[in-house]
């Protein structure tokens, strides 16, 4: 049976550095990283047991906390959520910059005089640590969205040098991005409406045409974002990978292959 073990944050979105290490008694058995969709696939007929009871199976990610499971504890269908790890460095920056801030209104003792040493130590704490939440706050925030619809615009435009063009317009482009909106809305997904969207794509230049102008749009899925986030947005590959079940991914990517589109969500 094969088992596609997907990789992503708590969110639902991919992440591309992402790997599972399968150990066995405190000993490395091999290390997978996730292909272009955060899925590692594992056939438990023929990889040598690494989905045994005695063996444990950690998703791992820089800047991500692990998450394991044993091999047993594992159906052909599994997800991996992790947890982003706090940026300590912006804590740090953010927090010096405020000292700096008081330090400069202590300076001006005309106005503020001996402000910043009458402060009360547990005050200044708070303070520091204030400034620094803001600074993470404003520096933090995840452009990665944009990565896939700019390099798309590359391909297509490479391709078209090539003689290989769209068959559909930017305004169909257009309206099929909005029927995948739609498909996405609320919990659950229209998983047909999915399918028939990429049924029509005719070559690579199409679906390079859709994700380019699908772009980076509000999502509104079953996904809770950070409490600070005014709006959730994704791409076009977020939001099939935060929709889409690991099957239900793996037959859009059948549909792309038999019409002879060479791309993997």
């Amino acid at each position: 049976m094969i088992y596609n073990l997907k990789v992503e944050t708590t969110g639902g979105l991919q992440i591309p550095a992402a790997k599972v290490t399968f150990t066995r008694g405190g000993v490395a058995l091999t290390t997978i990283p996730v292909n272009a969709a955060s899925f590692v696939m594992v056939n438990d007929e023929t990889d040598g047991g690494l989905l045994g009871s005695d063996v444990t199976v950690t998703a791992s990610a820089p800047g991500f906390y692990d998450s394991s499971a044993t091999g047993s504890q594992l159906a052909p269908d599994s997800y991996f959520q992790l947890q982003a790890r706090p940026n300590y460095m912006v804590y740090l920056v953010g927090g010096g910059a405020a000292a700096l801030l008081l330090a400069g209104m202590a300076g001006k003792k005309k106005r503020v005089k001996g402000f910043f040493d009458n402060i009360d130590p547990k005050v200044k704490i708070g303070l520091l640590a204030a400034g620094g939440l803001a600074a993470y706050l404003i520096f933090s925030k995840d452009n990665s969205g944009k990565k896939l619809p700019g390099a798309a615009k590359t391909e297509l435009d490479q391709l078209a040098q090539a003689g290989i063009l769209p068959t559909i317009t930017e305004t169909e482009a257009e309206a099929l991005s909005s029927t995948l909106t739609a498909a996405f809305a609320g919990c659950g997904t229209d998983e047909y409406t999915v399918y028939n969207v990429f049924e029509g794509l005719k070559n690579k230049a199409d679906l390079l045409t859709l994700i380019y102008v699908y772009d980076v749009r509000p999502y509104q899925g079953c996904f809770e974002g950070m409490i600070w986030e005014e709006a959730v947005t994704a791409n076009l590959s977020q939001a099939l990978s935060n929709e889409l079940r690991g099957s239900e991914l793996l037959h859009v990517n059948s549909i792309l292959a038999d019409n002879g589109i060479d791309f993997n969500f």
